[in-house]
């Protein structure tokens, strides 16, 4: 057991916490349609995300690379709670078991619905290749596997730049 790695995984798991702290919060900034405010802290986070991280690596390692991390989180968390209290003033109520379950359900219905059309997208992608393979010769089979593959890389970055912009 290395010391180092112990460390590193535990920087790393307080990483994750303040990242989904802060991400969550920017999320609702741009549901808000706050978008000085969200794009403010985007920026913000990423200089000191840039300085953080550049620094504690070149002063220490690897273990600053983690430390880096966690102090580039940990402000990017402060910096949108600060914005997120500006926009949303006075007390914040935590949401009820009830808010859970049903805010739960219908994540679980999107998230299947959208898993349900991309096994339909994929299907749909993979017959060419299927029926080319079945009555073509390897190397048109092969151009069509490339291109349809292409093809799925630009879906993959489109489909995160609308899920990026969806609130807009």
């Amino acid at each position: 057991e290395d010391p180092r790695v112990t460390l590193g995984l535990r920087l790393f798991a307080g990483t994750l916490v303040l990242q989904g702290l802060a991400e969550i919060f920017q999320f609702t900034l741009s549901g808000r349609f706050r978008f000085r405010a969200f794009y403010t802290v985007k920026l913000l986070n990423a200089l000191a995300n840039l300085a953080c991280i550049a620094g504690g690596t070149w002063a220490r390692g690897i273990e600053g690379y983690f430390l880096g991390t966690l102090g580039a989180w940990g402000f990017a968390a402060l910096s949108t709670t600060v914005a997120l209290r500006r926009v949303l003033p006075g007390p914040w109520a935590l949401p009820t078991r009830a808010d859970f379950a049903a805010t739960f359900g219908q994540l679980f219905r999107t998230g299947l619905y959208a898993q349900l059309a991309k096994m339909c997208l994929m299907l749909f992608l993979q017959m060419p290749i299927l029926a080319l393979g079945r009555l073509g010769s390897t190397v048109n089979t092969g151009l069509v596997k490339f291109a349809v593959s292409t093809a799925g890389y630009l879906y993959v970055v489109t489909d995160a730049m609308i899920a990026a912009n969806i609130t807009y």
